[in-house]
């Protein structure tokens, strides 16, 4: 009975916590159907008079969301891509193959965790600078692919660390390679850690917003969270269009997190067992 009452209370907890987490959502999408007039003269929850679109076409062209959004795509999957490719082979190195002062440099790897990305943007920004790099996408997509991989290698490890030495060996025994083991063996058995860091990472940079604005000196070159700034000027702040661009940059996220909710939390415990 007590434990019957105790899942009741704590379903009630979640559930109203839920509800609380959905308010700025809520409220966000109510804007994007409004006027900036409708938006400050109308309670924050009222419906809006007449649900129409022109905030979200608005957001589109003239404030080039749609290019904003497809650079932010572009700089995120490959980050993405990157991080996961050299995320995997450096934990299978640290995990599965014997070298010297393997423990040390996984040990510098996990300093990365500890530093989070807005501590390093003026020496990140004074070596892009100096490379060049200031006018191309790669100012972006070098420093996320850096702070992505600790934590990608981190639970890659984790897993590698508990699959039987036997599976690879049986494969070495057919004649396998160490990159067709890695590729065959390895690879398959890590698919769920794969997705949870495709869906971290993805998560992480999307949305990132004080490095993207320091180092991109290109308009071109901006992504979702910089050009949410053009509606807003001197004086004045485009509220309907601008609650319409962040409901477009939400929505992958949501999408995303929604699809692959459970596989992450399962594949977040089974690494922290292991």
């Amino acid at each position: 009975m007590n434990l019957k009452w105790s899942r009741i209370a704590i379903n009630s907890v979640m559930i109203i916590l839920s509800i609380i987490m959905m308010i700025p959502l809520i409220w966000v999408i109510l804007m994007s159907f409004k006027s900036t007039q409708e938006i400050i003269l109308t309670s924050a929850f009222a419906l809006p008079k007449t649900f129409g679109f022109q905030n979200y076409v608005e957001a589109w062209v003239k404030g080039m969301i749609g290019e904003y959004f497809f650079n932010s795509v572009y700089v995120t999957s490959v980050t993405t891509l990157f991080v996961i490719v050299l995320g995997t082979l450096l934990a299978y190195a640290l995990s599965r193959l014997r070298w010297k002062s393997k423990n040390i440099f996984f040990t510098i790897i996990l300093l990365g965790l500890m530093i989070p990305i807005h501590a390093r943007v003026i020496p990140v920004f004074i070596i892009i600078k100096n490379m060049g790099l200031l006018n191309s996408s790669l100012c972006l997509i070098l420093p996320y692919i850096a702070s992505g991989l600790p934590m990608a290698v981190y639970i890659f490890r984790n897993f590698m660390i508990g699959i039987p030495k036997e599976m690879e060996e049986a494969a070495f025994i057919d004649g396998c390679s160490v990159f067709r083991s890695f590729a065959s063996v390895i690879l398959p058995t890590i698919r769920p850690a794969i997705i949870t860091v495709v869906i971290l990472t993805f998560m992480q940079f999307w949305n990132e917003f004080v490095l993207a604005s320091t180092v991109v000196q290109r308009k071109s070159l901006n992504t979702l969270p910089i050009g949410l700034q053009n509606f807003q000027s001197e004086f004045s702040v485009d509220w309907g269009a601008m609650s319409a661009g962040i409901v477009v940059s939400v929505i992958p996220v949501l999408i995303a997190y929604t699809i692959f909710n459970d596989l992450i939390e399962k594949s977040v415990v089974s690494g922290a067992l292991k």
